[in-house]
């Protein structure tokens, strides 16, 4: 909350500091084969027309930890439907997945069984 960037970005916002609130969002577990994050308005500047889609094997854990070194799938997708433009492919070496028997493990990702990765063809 107290970061630079938080800091410079309420800055940018003209938010008054002593207006810094922190929020806390529960939700349930999901046993996710991949998670994502979506940003309406991407990130990287390419496309003001596009959406970015940030994917990873596994739990999202794997994308909102900064310890997890690698890199998700991104994706740019067209708002008007106008295709989708890899941007690059993940390499995260290891993924959280839920274990009916031992809860959340730690696996190796075998990214030529991954769907995003792997071709019908």
């Amino acid at each position: 909350m107290y970061t630079r960037r938080a800091a410079l970005a309420r800055r940018s916002a003209g938010l008054p500091e002593a207006s810094a609130r922190m929020a806390v969002l529960i939700q349930p577990l999901l046993a996710a084969d991949t998670s994502f994050v979506l940003h309406t308005h991407d990130p990287t500047g390419r496309a003001a027309d596009a959406v970015c889609a940030e994917v990873a094997v596994g739990l999202g854990e794997t994308l909102a930890c900064a310890a997890n070194s690698g890199s998700a799938w991104r994706l740019l997708a067209r708002k008007d439907g106008g295709g989708v433009d890899t941007l690059s492919f993940a390499n995260f070496s290891e993924a959280l997945r839920v274990d009916a028997a031992r809860g959340v493990v730690t696996e190796t990702v075998a990214y030529q069984d991954e769907p995003l990765t792997a071709s019908a063809e």
